[in-house]
């Protein structure tokens, strides 16, 4: 709960700390967190500037954590593209990111699966028109979320799904994702975004 309400840690002053003892797994996890809370809200232009940053960084840790970030990075790309920004290489790095899911997924699947189908809906939903294919997609992605507890994937693959309805005219089927999502980030102590979201359908 601490990225989405951003309230207990205070992003510049760790990372003016990790700046002045040259901590680069610390800098990256800066950047990769704010990037999330900033897709979480939907704050594009601040996405891409965290998004930039992570991508020019190393693959500073084998740390589970700076492997989910790979997959966080994807889906700020996807969002981007929804934007019309950089379309063409953003688009790459996110399907890019999606060959690292796959193999991180064959790996270690209650880590990685959920987190690889719904990039990989993501990236679908820009790439056909098949409606249907894509639906069952976000919904493969949210029981596996689901299956493995995970609140943020939960969220994030009924927030997306609406957003998907709603670009294709379905309003009561988007209505009803979003109110899922809600639910969803309010479990999970994401106040703010609840609010933000509860907005949609109410």
């Amino acid at each position: 709960p601490c990225i989405p309400n951003g309230i207990h840690v205070d992003f510049d002053k760790s990372l003016r700390e990790a700046r002045q003892s040259n901590d680069e797994m610390i800098i990256g996890l800066h950047h990769s967190s704010t990037m999330r809370l900033a897709y979480i809200h939907g704050n594009t232009a601040l996405a891409a500037e965290h998004l930039d940053a992570t991508r020019a960084r190393p693959s500073y840790s084998p740390l589970y954590s700076t492997k989910t970030m790979l997959c966080d990075q994807g889906l700020a790309s996807i969002a981007l593209c929804r934007k019309n920004e950089k379309y063409s290489e953003n688009l790459k790095y996110a399907k890019k990111q999606m060959k690292v899911m796959e193999k991180l997924a064959k790996k270690a699947p209650s880590n990685f699966l959920h987190r690889k189908l719904l990039l990989e809906a993501e990236i679908k939903s820009l790439t056909t028109t098949n409606k249907g294919t894509v639906s069952l997609m976000y919904e493969k992605a949210l029981a596996e979320a689901r299956e493995q507890n995970n609140l943020w994937y939960m969220a994030i693959a009924c927030e997306r799904h609406g957003d998907f309805c709603h670009e294709r005219g379905q309003s009561k089927d988007a209505q009803g994702k979003w109110k899922e999502a809600a639910d969803h980030y309010l479990t999970w102590g994401a106040v703010a975004k609840y609010n933000q979201l509860k907005q949609r359908f109410e």
